[in-house]
């Protein structure tokens, strides 16, 4: 619901493309969990269509993405979207790619509430490489499932990024394999590249959204 009102200086630009203005739009959030929904524009203006597509499947693209698959499977009984793609979700890469290693002296317990930002400051400032590949897995998978739903809701007015992981992580947004991973959907490769992708930094954007649906429905 916030996403027609945020200012320009609330979004960063992931990929500029060529936005439609009478295009639909999507937005997938991580944190705490995974959301996303459908914005398809109906007379005029953005309808919201939540989901619960945070508990769908996890689609693996690689050999390392499947390994991920059984060890979450093993783990879990299945491998969900949000068993990757949330901040419980870079604890469970953290498990994945620490297998069979040392403990990891940057992150002394996974149950304390900041293990989450610890993983992230680990791997963006290069102290341990089992954490950069946890945050690079976490990257591309978010990836992939933007422009997964970017094609779903045919998002050509922009696929929206948010969720309070999202600001922290935004230097693994601005690598090859991300993008790689949001683009590589052919046969519709033309149309990814000309999607646009922006990451929300507006912390409450949630609350903001929230005020808008209130207004929209007040007496």
């Amino acid at each position: 619901w916030s996403i027609p009102v945020l200012e320009a200086s609330e979004l960063h630009v992931l990929q500029a493309g060529v936005p439609q203005p009478g295009g639909n739009a999507a937005v997938v959030a991580a944190g705490t969990g995974l959301g996303e929904a459908f914005l398809p524009r109906i007379d005029g203006r953005f309808r919201v269509l939540s989901s619960e597509a945070g508990h769908t499947d996890f689609a693996a693209r690689t050999e390392r993405e499947m390994a991920l698959v059984a060890h979450l499977t093993e783990r879990f009984g299945r491998a969900s979207l949000e068993h990757v793609v949330s901040g419980p979700g870079l604890l469970n890469l953290h498990v994945f790619t620490h297998q069979l290693r040392p403990a990891c002296e940057a992150v002394p317990d996974l149950a304390a509430p900041g293990a989450a930002a610890q993983i992230t400051g680990a791997a963006l400032d290069g102290r341990c490489p089992h954490c950069g590949e946890a945050l690079a897995m976490f990257a591309e998978a978010l990836g992939a499932e933007a422009g997964n739903l970017g094609l779903r809701g045919t998002a050509t007015a922009g696929v929206y990024i948010g969720g309070g992981i999202v600001p922290r992580v935004l230097p693994a947004l601005h690598t090859d394999a991300f993008g790689r991973a949001f683009l590589d959907k052919a046969p519709m490769d033309d149309l990814m590249a000309r999607m646009p992708l922006y990451a929300i930094l507006n912390s409450d954007a949630g609350l903001l959204g929230a005020a808008v649906a209130a207004h929209a429905i007040a007496p």
